[in-house]
């Protein structure tokens, strides 16, 4: 999949949450969006309506014993129950960040949320920036071929919108960037 710009005129960024990390972006005119917060502030990023939907989510922080960078990379019927349930608190720091993309102009099933981790471990696996880790998941679903196409326009939608939300692990370094790491 190839991780392109968006280029139309609907896309906006905010922060819905004064005084915190939240962030969204989306654009009304695919209704594909994204959201992001630090840990610290997940409280408010689950005041978020868009959060009742079922979506892909990345969880961004650093191993505790090696200090590398990793990204966990999900899927769920039900973002803001999945993020509630506390069982990233004790391998999240507060400056850890979570990213959400969903999309509110149609019902995205279990199987099309598998599709988009699929596709999202991909790009963050090539991009070569983290180390991805990913849950196991419920059995091998997946959407016809004629949704997975309306799927992967979707996301890639929304692959700069969650760049615009502060998302780097996606996209590859670009040459000069990784000389200077």
């Amino acid at each position: 999949m190839k991780h392109t710009q968006l280029r139309l005129p609907c896309v906006t960024l905010h922060s819905p949450h004064a005084g915190t990390s939240v962030r969204v972006a989306e654009c009304e005119l695919t209704r594909v969006v994204a959201a992001a917060s630090r840990w610290r502030d997940l409280k408010d990023l689950l005041r978020l309506d868009l959060l009742s939907h079922a979506g892909g989510y990345l969880l961004a922080g650093r191993d505790l014993a090696t200090q590398q960078r990793c990204l966990r990379v999900g899927e769920v019927s039900e973002l803001r129950r999945r993020l509630r349930d506390g069982r990233w608190d004790a391998y999240l720091r507060p400056e850890d960040e979570v990213f959400v993309l969903t999309a509110t102009g149609c019902v995205l099933t279990r199987a099309d949320v598998l599709h988009w981790r699929e596709r999202l471990c991909g790009l963050a696996w090539s991009a070569g920036r983290v180390r991805v880790v990913r849950g196991r998941a419920d059995g091998d679903i997946a959407p016809p071929p004629a949704r997975r196409e309306m799927l992967d326009l979707l996301l890639a939608d929304g692959l700069p919108l969650l760049c615009a939300a502060g998302c780097r692990w996606l996209a590859p370094r670009s040459s000069q960037t990784r000389r200077a790491a």
